[in-house]
């Protein structure tokens, strides 16, 4: 499990990609951890789906005769500006398992994945040997430059 640090605005552009991935036949275990993470998104995009209604108010007209507040195109800049501003303004730390392409039902569409991006939530078995070749390079860089100081840290012998 890894600790994530997304914005606001990465949890609305993802809301569309984890619902389909909850819609999908995917293994028990993955399909556990795609219901936990949308259970928490949910909370936050409740919040956001608030907060949005009251820009909509704040930028809006209200129609009596509908009942309905909405926003006029010469404000809709304004509206969209406040919106996107505040999404970007918000990060927050979500805990967040790994999960595999190979387990994503062949419908997840591109756009989705595009969507996932920010959370680095994904990978596969090619990925994780890289990152693992990755890993294993810098523990030998390491490695070899605490040998090298070492050998610079010893006393001349004289």
């Amino acid at each position: 499990m890894a600790q994530v640090k997304v914005s606001l605005l990465d949890i609305f552009v993802a809301k569309e990609a984890f619902t389909a991935l909850v819609n999908a036949d995917l293994p028990t275990k993955t399909s556990y951890w795609v219901e936990k993470i949308m259970n928490r998104m949910n909370r936050e995009l409740a919040v956001i789906e608030r907060l949005r209604n009251r820009l909509i108010v704040k930028h809006g007209t209200l129609d009596t005769e509908k009942q309905l507040y909405s926003v006029p195109p010469e404000k809709l800049q304004a509206f969209v500006d406040d919106f996107e501003g505040f999404l970007k303004s918000v990060d927050i730390d979500m805990e967040f398992p790994l999960l595999k392409i190979e387990d994503f039902p062949p419908s997840f569409k591109p756009t989705h994945l595009k969507a996932l991006t920010p959370w680095r939530a994904f990978s596969s078995d090619e990925l994780e040997a890289e990152r693992a070749a990755a890993e294993t390079k810098t523990a030998a860089e390491t490695a070899l430059e605490q040998a090298e100081q070492v050998e610079t840290s010893k006393p001349a012998a004289v």
